[in-house]
């Protein structure tokens, strides 16, 4: 299954990212599939879990890394989301919904160990989160910081270091509609000439 494969992406990357002079990673090696090799490439990277491995395995050794990761990730799902949503909404509202979010995504429970790069979602929930605000603003005439537009921006980038295939692309496609109804929204209420 593909369990044997997320410790080893992050093993791969420790033993083949080369970070001087300029970063490079040997996708190519006979690592696997000895003494013939094979190609890593179409493996399902997820940057940011592979380079947490990859950190952890070559400073402290062997260990339940992913594991870790996974629990850091429903820790800032939690605690990302209620943040987040505190000043729009009663505090015990918010507080089950981080809840919801965090431990009550079935599917993403579901999917770890065996698709950990499914179930770990933290960066795209919480872009989905800010994209919820910033229509819920625009469509309400509230005024938008350039700090949440910053932080949306952030966020998406965060979640490129996620799964691109699904996860990341969730994120990609919410900023993609909530650009698109934000850009037409203001548009449509602009005010006569």
């Amino acid at each position: 299954g593909d369990t044997n494969a997320w410790e080893y992406l992050g093993y791969f990357i420790a033993q083949n990212l080369q970070l001087t002079p300029f970063p490079t990673l040997d996708f190519h090696s006979d690592q696997t599939f000895y003494p013939y090799g094979t190609s890593h490439v179409f493996q399902s990277w997820g940057l940011e879990r592979d380079m947490f491995y990859a950190f952890a395995f070559t400073y402290l050794g062997v260990g339940p890394w992913l594991q870790i990761y996974y629990l850091l990730s429903l820790f800032i799902t939690g605690i990302g989301a209620f943040l987040l949503l505190r000043k729009e909404y009663h505090f015990y509202s918010v507080l089950l919904f981080s809840f919801i979010i965090t431990l009550g995504n079935l599917y993403a429970l579901a999917k770890y160990p065996h698709h950990l790069n499914i179930a770990v979602y933290h960066w795209t929930a919480l872009s989905l989160i800010v994209d919820f605000l910033l229509v819920k603003h625009v469509w309400h005439r509230q005024v938008i910081s350039l700090h949440f537009i910053l932080l949306r921006l952030i966020l998406l980038m965060l979640s490129l270091g996620l799964e691109l295939g699904y996860i990341a692309g969730y994120s990609l496609l919410s900023g993609v509609l909530t650009v698109s109804f934000v850009s037409v929204m203001s548009f449509v209420r602009r005010p006569p000439a």
